[in-house]
């Protein structure tokens, strides 16, 4: 049976320990999403799972439970943060909220949410259902016994809002053996029914009148003191700008498999790389609920001798990969990818281009490990070879950001079943890795001219190094033409190429020197 292309965008909210998390897996047929047992909940942030339902493709979004206590860890104003920017980051709109709470906790809480999702959000477009959970037994009855103290109490419009009352426990002492089908079937029913259009975010703070009038409705609709208020709107202004990782490493690693399991989709184009030149680059945007990522593809020194034109294509992406970085404002992250194996001495190379010529040590790098499939657990690999690899790298472990031990490797027929839990994994871990990430360092930048010339010199320095075959020749005027550079940059870029310095043996001694203590 043939899909359909659009994937349908679904979110769940609801007041911490209503069972949101509990219905993703209800919906999933399997356990995807952790589910707490305690008060604490479990979902720090937003989290989107896969869903097929017949020829429609649906994605998920777990979101941050509302009223919870705040703690050293967790700001009370966090949920309200999260829901506006996985709201926002979704550019083409949700389909369907799935507004869910306990049959027990039907109050004030839910009016609240209500109001802040369709009203203050959406402007009182949103395609709304509520979820109502936590039934034990048969509930025919049920709702239209209490559908109008709902109405009244929680002043929500239930007569026009679809609806299921369900359980997700299997097997509970109570119920029938079927009411935990029946909630299955009735719910997915109801996103085949009414997941269909996309409805944007419709939240104007263009004026200072809006931006009262939003801060006024918080403390009057969601009961939020000005203050806490004033806090939320002010940064619900704040301009979005993408977090900009760079993901870097050796042609068949597989960074561009990673980049679809992030998405979701086959975005990136996953090839051998052999024909690819060094710097090289394509920029993706990955969206993780929370945050919005500009993730650039890059391509590494990989191994720079093959071809005799390599170099002055180099240069050229160099040039044009550092523009266009400071066009967008700079480098937030590096992200070095490594498959499952020792660490080499070309590996070494095109981490130091990166972390050490290209963003000159100042911002941190995370790492994540591929081709870790056959791994039980695949983390374990970090535990035994992470320590040398962070040695070999000369960085310390306030310069790294995170790491994720994952397979990006994509499902066939053959494997669906024994890969699903560990892509679904993988795919939870690089997203948490990014959204951490953004806790480290500051973004890197620097005057534009003086960031290339400063890049092209070290480039042609690792080169020279990496015995780019003589016969390669590069002239000023391709340098001027090409690459825009100045002819006195060019003829700086020229010599420094072609000069020989005893230095080079010894480096290369000392960079291999480093790569034995990374096992495989």
């Amino acid at each position: 049976m043939a899909r359909s292309e659009r994937v349908y965008k679904v979110a769940l909210f609801g007041v911490t320990g209503c069972g949101k998390s509990s219905i993703v897996n209800l919906l999933a047929d399997k356990s995807v999403a952790d589910v707490s047992t305690g008060v604490e909940a479990c979902t720090k942030r937003a989290r989107w799972y896969p869903i097929s339902l017949g020829e429609k493709t649906f994605r998920l979004w777990d979101t941050m439970g509302f009223n919870q206590a705040e703690t050293k860890d967790m700001n009370p104003l966090s949920p309200y943060e999260q829901a506006h920017a996985l709201l926002r980051n979704l550019q083409d709109g949700v389909d369907l909220i799935l507004l869910c709470a306990r049959k027990d906790g039907i109050n004030a809480s839910l009016r609240n949410l209500y109001w802040l999702l369709d009203s203050f959000f959406f402007g009182g477009r949103a395609q709304i259902a509520l979820v109502l959970t936590h039934f034990d037994v048969p509930h025919n009855q049920w709702w239209d016994r209490n559908k109008n103290t709902i109405a009244q109490r929680c002043n929500i419009p239930v007569q026009f809002l679809p609806y299921v009352c369900i359980t997700t426990v299997q097997n509970g002492p109570l119920q029938s053996d079927s009411l935990y089908d029946q909630s299955k079937q009735a719910l997915k029913a109801l996103l085949q029914e009414h997941a269909t259009t996309s409805t944007p975010l419709r939240l104007d703070l263009s004026s200072d009148t809006a931006v009262a009038t939003a801060v006024e409705s918080l403390n009057v609709h969601c009961q939020l003191n000005i203050p806490d208020a004033t806090t939320l709107v002010e940064k619900f202004r704040l301009p979005r700008r993408p977090f900009h990782a760079i993901l870097f490493g050796e042609a068949g690693v597989g960074k561009s498999s990673v980049i679809n399991l992030v998405v979701g989709d086959s975005v990136a184009e996953v090839s051998s790389g052999i024909n690819s030149c060094t710097l090289d680059h394509r920029s993706y945007k990955i969206n993780t609920g929370m945050h919005q990522f500009l993730v650039w593809d890059t391509v590494g020194l990989n191994g720079l001798h093959i071809g005799h034109n390599i170099c002055g294509q180099a240069i050229e992406n160099a040039v044009h990969l550092i523009r266009d970085l400071h066009k967008q404002g700079g480098v937030d992250l590096l992200v070095f990818c490594k498959q499952n194996g020792r660490f080499s001495a070309s590996e070494l190379n095109n981490f130091r281009l990166f972390q050490e010529f290209l963003c000159e040590g100042q911002i941190p790098v995370a790492f994540i490990i591929t081709h870790l499939e056959f791994h039980n657990p695949m983390e374990k690999w970090w535990e035994a070879n992470g320590d040398g690899l962070l040695k070999a790298c000369n960085l310390k472990a306030g310069a790294v950001a995170g790491h994720a031990c994952i397979t990006s490797l994509p499902l066939d027929d053959s494997h669906d079943r024994m890969l699903h839990d560990k892509l679904s994994l993988s795919r939870q871990t690089v997203q948490t890795m990014l959204e951490d990430s953004i806790s480290y360092g500051s973004t890197f930048t620097r005057d534009e001219e003086l960031w290339v010339m400063s890049f092209l010199r070290k480039l042609v320095g690792m080169v020279r190094i990496g015995h780019l075959p003589r016969k390669e020749k590069l002239t000023v005027k391709n340098l001027v033409d090409r690459c825009g550079l100045t002819k006195e940059q060019a003829e700086e870029l020229i010599k420094l190429l072609y000069e020989t310095r005893s230095q080079s043996s010894r480096l290369l001694r000392s960079a291999h020197s480093l790569l034995a203590k990374v096992g495989p």
